[in-house]
């Protein structure tokens, strides 16, 4: 009872993929592993699954049979780990596929799981792999704000030098508003041309200490408002949608759409930020039924997961070969919470009401 708790705790807010091609245990595991899991989907077979992986760029944790039509277990879990090497999965094995095992190990799987399932040795299986994720995103996010802390160091010991930003602040009272439109579009249109490695990016900002230390600071409440958001959507799938809930998001969406307009070259994100603040100001939180809510929470967790993944690649890490790699992922999902909630589908057809 104990274990069964503890995964719905850390499983809330998690994606699991089941790859069985027994449809009556498929059907089965789906239909449990829904009561703990924010976002479960069925595949009939490796091929099918690996299909759902790409579409949804991956899940927390994939459950694989070994033995399935068109792509098995083990060449499942090989596509998965060249893709992921850090993707959870277990395998779900009849006691006379034992021979499998090593191969299995080698590749990296994480836990198995002998047919019959029994419910209690699934569950703790996988509350392992799921306690891991949990842990391993709050190791992140303290990395990331140590690394931002030993940053602020830095510029703390450095000399106060004229940045560009105080130069151009003397110059701004003799240019027009068109003049300013004029280069605002020039500069934004020259970021396009080209990809702008993160690397690059952060240099960039680096060059001006005054620049660099607002931007770290920017970095920071991200940091923040992420942790944040998190907090309000477990709270949602739990509680279910409130005003009050409702008045957490545009404060926390409104934030995020000030930090990227001070980027520029972010400035279409913070455009689509703006327009996802007066879809969700505009929500009749009664007219919210607890599978339009389940719906919405899973598609705030998609773009709180595309967001995360901007700050840590762009701004932490600064791995990205392109700055603007995301910028597709986040604003298609910003798109589809607006579609949601203003009650129409993206393909125009029959209006879908909260």
């Amino acid at each position: 009872m104990k274990t069964i708790k503890q995964l719905e705790v850390f499983a809330a807010k998690q994606s699991i993929l089941i790859a069985e091609d027994e449809e009556i245990l498929g059907r089965q595991l789906g239909e449990l592993l829904g009561k703990f899991f924010l976002k479960v989907d069925v595949a009939r077979d490796g091929q099918d699954a690996l299909e759902l992986y790409r579409k949804n760029d991956g899940y927390d944790i994939v459950i694989t049979d070994i033995r399935m039509p068109r792509m098995n277990g083990i060449e499942l879990s090989q596509a998965i780990k060249s893709m992921d090497p850090e993707q959870k999965i277990v395998v779900i094995s009849a006691h006379h596929e034992t021979e499998y095992f090593i191969e299995l190990i080698n590749i990296g799987i994480d836990g198995f799981i002998l047919k019959p399932v029994k419910t209690h040795q699934l569950a703790s299986v996988l509350l392992r792999a799921s306690e891991f994720i949990v842990h391993r995103k709050q190791f992140e996010l303290l990395r990331a704000k140590k690394y931002i802390e030993s940053l602020r160091s830095q510029i703390a010991t450095r000399p106060r030098k004229t940045s560009s930003y105080d130069r151009a602040m003397e110059q701004v009272s003799q240019i027009s508003q068109e003049e300013l439109k004029k280069r605002q579009d020039e500069a934004i249109n020259s970021f396009k041309a080209g990809k702008v490695s993160a690397l690059h990016f952060i240099e960039e900002l680096k060059s001006d200490p005054k620049d660099w230390e607002s931007a770290l600071e920017d970095i920071d409440e991200m940091m923040e408002l992420g942790a944040s958001l998190d907090s309000i959507i477990s709270t949602m799938i739990v509680e279910g949608f409130t005003m009050e809930m409702r008045d957490d998001f545009l404060e926390i969406f409104e934030s995020y759409r000030v930090i990227f307009d001070r980027f520029m070259r972010f400035s279409a994100i913070a455009d689509a930020l703006h327009k996802l603040v007066i879809s969700i100001e505009a929500i009749d939180t009664e007219n919210l039924d607890h599978n339009h809510v389940s719906i919405l929470a899973s598609m705030l967790e998609s773009l709180a997961e595309d967001i995360q993944k901007f700050t840590t690649h762009i701004f932490v890490d600064g791995d990205a070969v392109d700055i603007h790699y995301l910028d597709d992922a986040l604003m298609s999902n910003i798109e589809q919470i607006c579609n949601k909630l203003e009650g129409h589908e993206e393909d125009g057809g029959e209006l879908e009401l909260f």
